[in-house]
C-alpha cells in the first residue's frame, strides 16, 4: 500500500508440486487468498479500492493463471488452486510480470549479498503516508 508491504508471509508448502511453475502457481493462490482479504479491508476504509497488485517472477505460473484450459502438465492440479483465475476476471487481483532480479520478496526466502538485501530491504520498506490518505 502506497508502495510498501502490508503484508507477507514465509511457509513451508504443505503439498508437493511437480515443478518450480506449479510451485510456484500454489504460492499464487495463498497470495490471493490474502489480496482478497485485504482488498474487502481497504474497501471499507476508503470505500472502494482498485484492484490489488500481486507480482510473480515465474512466466509458466502466470500463464497457468491465465490459461483456462487443462493440459496434461496441470490436470493433476487440486481445483482450489484455479481461485486465482475467478480473481483475475472478477478484477480484484492484478497479476505482473517481475524479473527474479527485482523480486523483492525474495530478501524473506533466499540468502542475499548485503548489498542485494539492503536494496531489498528499502524496496519494502516503510513510506510515509501519502496526503490523499
Amino acid at each position: 500500500m502506497a508502495g510498501a508491504a502490508i503484508s507477507w508471509n514465509s511457509k513451508k508448502q504443505r503439498t508437493v508440486a511437480l515443478s518450480s511453475a506449479e510451485a510456484e502457481y500454489m504460492s499464487l493462490s495463498d497470495g490471493t487468498k490474502e489480496a482478497k482479504f485485504l482488498r474487502s479491508v481497504m474497501s471499507e476504509l476508503m470505500q472502494d479500492y482498485s484492484s490489488i497488485l500481486i507480482y510473480n517472477d515465474n512466466q509458466s505460473a502466470q500463464t497457468m493463471s491465465r490459461n483456462h484450459m487443462l493440459n496434461k502438465r496441470t490436470k493433476h492440479i487440486d481445483i482450489r488452486f484455479y481461485f486465482i483465475r475467478e480473481a483475475l476476471e472478477d478484477g480484484s487481483i492484478t497479476l505482473e510480470y517481475l524479473p527474479t532480479r527485482d523480486m523483492a520478496a525474495d530478501v524473506m526466502t533466499k540468502s542475499l549479498a548485503v548489498p542485494k538485501h539492503r536494496k531489498m530491504i528499502e524496496i519494502l520498506g516503510p513510506r510515509e503516508r501519502p496526503k490523499d490518505l
